[in-house]
């Protein structure tokens, strides 16, 4: 009876993990933040430890291209600091990781008064 017993917590505890890590694993998906506009910083998260990636910002015109390795947590902070963004003007970043993962940020144009 003890052992039913002690069987029975070690199949709930095992599936209790299995619904923890699959959980983990589908809520964990590459996302952008913009973190400043002055010099341009985005934060990238939820892609895989220590993968190279590729960010574009895409301001009026092709901005600059940068590459990077993200952390062991899978994150990276890219600033760009001649990108000649403004409030009028909208922009966007993209971020693809060697292994096809990808995430892009967009901010539209604001109102502007017309010159």
């Amino acid at each position: 009876m003890r052992w039913a017993v002690v069987a029975s917590v070690l199949a709930l505890a095992t599936v209790a993990a299995a619904f923890a890590t699959a959980g983990s694993a589908q809520s964990r998906h590459p996302q952008l933040r913009l973190t400043s506009t002055e010099p341009v910083t985005v934060r990238g998260t939820g892609f895989g430890a220590r993968k190279r990636v590729r960010i574009v910002l895409r301001a009026p015109a092709l901005g600059p291209t940068k590459t990077m390795t993200t952390s062991s947590g899978g994150s990276f902070t890219a600033t760009f600091p001649n990108a000649d963004v403004n409030a009028c003007a909208g922009f966007s970043v993209t971020a693809t990781a060697a292994d096809g993962s990808h995430a892009t940020l967009k901010r539209p144009p604001g109102q502007c008064a017309l010159p």
